[in-house]
């Protein structure tokens, strides 16, 4: 019987020599992302860009809180409504709107709407900023404000602050608007659903965790493993492709928003449009072939059999994260006073935007096409390759979950809990061998998110 030689020893695999061009191209990219990053985030802006959307959403949402104390009170027939109104938080709002008064004018005008909903003395520079203002429309805004606007349909703004200065033009003699005439809605019954959703997921996540816990101590529930035979070579290939990932991700975004400018599309749209054709790309940007054959689809997205089981799984993995994430932002927030204002382009632009159409393309960009185009990328290549490079799966999902949360504008205050989400979708991806369960629990955390969102609106 005729016996094979042994095959040549060889220290590479073939078509997988090492790459650490990858390394050094994904992670300039990032650092340069970053960079810009954290000058947006850290940099004083000039009045043109300054943003208060944080603050009118704060306003509003403690606005439909009173409202929904109020008609609560109502539905429980005489119960006892508590003396200390939720409207004196909106203080710390007004501390933040002063110190970007300077450059916003923007800044002055939500600063004496909220006074006036508070029933407070307006603040006088606020004031003057408007009424001496080169602006006709905020020199109206002033002087309604003030209560010497003798006609309040010189007010064209509909929107909250339109809306406060509207009716303190008519009623130049009142301290405090009723809340009802601030044009902010209360839906109790869906708030109240709403906060019952919370409330079990955050429960239900304690008791999940500690039965994953129990059973992980145990022994009981080994992990599928995800790349677990991934090369050095194909390490270095994933992270090339990352690059490529982050490069298309910034041309687009750059191109997007040029467009939106030049064509004066609507800004909504145009999210959308570069978000749904960055998904259409993702299946290309992470099987890239290079200095190789194409990676098949499959490897990114591991195991893809019972389908249902895996869903399941990324549900329990949403709700198990919740609590753990909840709890460090909240954490996080004590520092809020020293730290740039959380905020993200698409969370503002659902409180600002009405009608059905850009609701549902603003959730599209949010809970689907985003999941879809960040797991794979970063729980489908960085997390695994990170991990094949530093011999430890563990500091890989830990190291790939901060650097995702790094790269999302909302800041300092929010990156932690977002890191705790990255972690967590890498696990699960670990735990379970596909990206499936990952995908699931990143569209209902950012599901659960829009809704606040709404529900606050």
């Amino acid at each position: 019987m005729e016996i094979d030689p042994p095959p040549v020893f060889q220290t590479t695999v073939p078509n997988e020599s090492r790459l650490p061009g990858g390394w050094i191209a994904f992670l300039i990219i990032f650092l340069l992302y970053a960079s810009v990053q954290f000058v947006g985030i850290f940099s004083k802006e000039p009045e043109t860009v300054v943003s208060v959307a944080t603050e009118e959403i704060t306003i509003k949402a403690t606005v439909k809180q009173e409202l929904m104390m109020s008609d609560l009170a109502k539905m429980s027939q005489g119960a006892p409504v508590p003396t200390k109104s939720s409207l004196d938080s909106l203080k710390t709002t007004e501390d933040q709107l002063k110190e970007k008064m300077d450059k916003s004018s923007e800044a002055a005008a939500l600063l004496l709407t909220s006074q006036t909903i508070r029933g407070v003395e307006l603040d006088g520079m606020a004031l003057d900023k408007l009424i001496l203002s080169d602006d006709p429309k905020l020199v109206s805004l002033g002087e309604a404000f003030e209560g010497s606007l003798k006609n309040a349909s010189e007010i064209k703004r509909n929107d909250l602050v339109g809306k406060v200065a509207q009716w303190k033009a008519k009623n130049p003699n009142e301290k405090k608007i009723p809340l009802s005439a601030t044009g902010v809605g209360s839906n109790v019954v869906l708030a109240t659903v709403f906060m019952l959703y919370l409330m079990g997921v955050f429960v239900g996540g304690l008791i999940l965790g500690v039965i994953y816990l129990v059973m992980k101590y145990t022994g009981s529930l080994p992990s599928a493993g995800f790349q677990n035979i991934l090369t050095n070579g194909q390490a270095d290939r994933h992270a090339m492709r990352m690059f490529f990932y982050m490069l298309t991700f910034v041309l687009l975004s750059i191109i997007g928003a040029s467009a939106s400018q030049a064509l004066n599309l609507d800004p909504v749209w145009t999210m959308v449009g570069y978000m749904f054709l960055l998904a259409l790309m993702i299946p290309s940007i992470v099987t890239l072939a290079i200095n190789g054959p194409k990676l098949p689809l499959k490897a990114i997205w591991g195991d893809t059999s019972e389908p249902f089981k895996k869903v399941l799984w990324g549900i329990g993995g949403f709700i198990v994260n919740f609590p753990i994430a909840i709890t460090v932002l909240l954490g996080m927030s004590r520092f809020s006073a020293y730290l740039p204002t959380p905020g993200h382009e698409a969370t503002e632009m659902i409180a600002k935007s009405s009608g059905p159409g850009m609701m549902l393309g603003l959730f599209l960009v949010i809970a689907v096409f985003a999941p879809l185009i960040e797991e794979p990328t970063f729980r489908g290549l960085l997390a695994p390759a990170l991990g094949k490079i530093m011999r430890s799966p563990a500091w890989g999902i830990v190291i790939s979950g901060i650097m995702f949360a790094i790269i999302h504008p909302q800041g300092p205050v929010v990156w932690p809990s977002l890191a705790i989400v990255g972690i967590s979708a890498a696990i699960l991806t670990r735990q379970t061998g596909s990206l499936i369960p990952a995908v699931v629990l990143h569209f209902c955390h950012n599901a659960t998110i829009v809704m606040l969102t709404l529900v606050m609106k």
